[in-house]
């Protein structure tokens, strides 16, 4: 079968290229693999639409969520900043992602039916981890487009997808609360990648809960910088660290 990529996606992925030029793109995706292809029209990764000159269009990618080859500049913000940008151009009422578009990112998706649209709700399906999906609408005013995507280091608004607040309320990107033991969730582990390798982080049974390792580590980290080591990551720990990962 003949078959292309949608165009709107070629830019999304351009963009991203350009923002990160040195990201790995072990878990890059387009066409469907044998798992997609059975699914039929129900993957947008299976060209079941035509375009006029009958070709098969590809109506979404996959983009590595990070860490880049450079880890130490980019670690795991790929992820985050593409899928907030995509969810932002949602919001935003983007055309190519109008009648069927959606994105998905570590277990949350964004899309029309979310209450209030484009707001991230929990996705039963697979999470996408490691990396996120971006589907486009089915008509090529909509998978054609040529509007640019705003490929973005701070995206505005509510971050990473399930980052949450006490109470449910979402944590905006430039709203990095005051970490200590205890505390949980995806800047935790933002936390942790960068402190332990990310490599290992995730292999530990506390890897997204604040608990004395981290702690300790937190403190290292602390005095290395000339910081009041009080194994907290408020606001004078947030700053270097933020710097270094580029979020």
């Amino acid at each position: 079968m003949t078959w292309r990529v949608a165009q709107a996606l070629l830019n999304l992925r351009d963009e991203v290229d350009k923002r990160f030029p040195d990201r790995d793109h072990a878990s890059d995706g387009s066409i469907g693999n044998k798992a997609h292809q059975a699914k039929g029209d129900a993957s947008d990764h299976n060209p079941f639409v035509k375009d006029s000159k009958g070709i098969g269009v590809v109506r979404a990618i996959d983009v590595d969520a990070g860490p880049g080859l450079n880890p130490d500049k980019h670690h795991d913000a790929i992820g985050r900043t593409v899928a907030e940008a995509a969810r932002q151009a949602g919001e935003d009422g983007h055309p190519a992602l109008e009648g069927g578009g959606y994105v998905i990112f570590q277990g949350k998706i964004a899309s029309p039916k979310s209450n209030p649209p484009w707001s991230w709700r929990d996705f039963d399906g697979d999470p996408h981890k490691s990396h996120v999906h971006i589907s486009v609408g089915l008509k090529p005013a909509a998978y054609d487009n040529k509007q640019g995507w705003k490929v973005r280091s701070t995206p505005r608004g509510a971050g990473q997808p399930h980052v949450t607040r006490a109470g449910g309320a979402p944590v905006g990107d430039m709203a990095f609360p005051e970490l200590k033991v205890g505390s949980k969730g995806d800047l935790v582990k933002l936390v942790q990648r960068f402190l332990l390798g990310s490599a290992h982080a995730k292999t530990l049974s506390f890897y997204g809960t604040f608990e004395a390792k981290t702690e300790v580590a937190v403190k290292g980290y602390q005095r290395l910088r000339g910081l009041t080591p009080d194994g907290k990551v408020g606001p004078n720990t947030w700053a270097p660290i933020r710097k270094a990962l580029n979020v």
